[in-house]
């Protein structure tokens, strides 16, 4: 195991906010580089979610339910 910095990392959780509303949970992917990707979707509290981020080098895709929820354009090595 190694320890690394959260802003040398990528990040798959729960937020209170979706970058603009600071009170709309979503689901959100974070990488180093390229960036940040919310769902559009609101989380609501007890109820299930399968959710999925991928990255191919070009964007960062968020799937909520098995649909595309987000994507965000970047490129970038991990």
């Amino acid at each position: 195991m190694m320890k690394t910095p959260a802003n040398q990392a990528y990040l798959f959780f729960l937020d209170t906010g979706d970058g603009v509303n600071p009170n709309k949970p979503s689901i959100t992917f974070r990488i180093t580089n390229p960036s940040t990707a919310y769902s559009r979707e609101t989380v609501k509290e007890e109820i299930w979610y399968y959710a999925a981020g991928t990255y191919d080098g070009k964007a960062i895709k968020i799937y909520i339910n098995g649909e595309l929820s987000n994507e965000v354009s970047g490129g970038g090595q991990l």
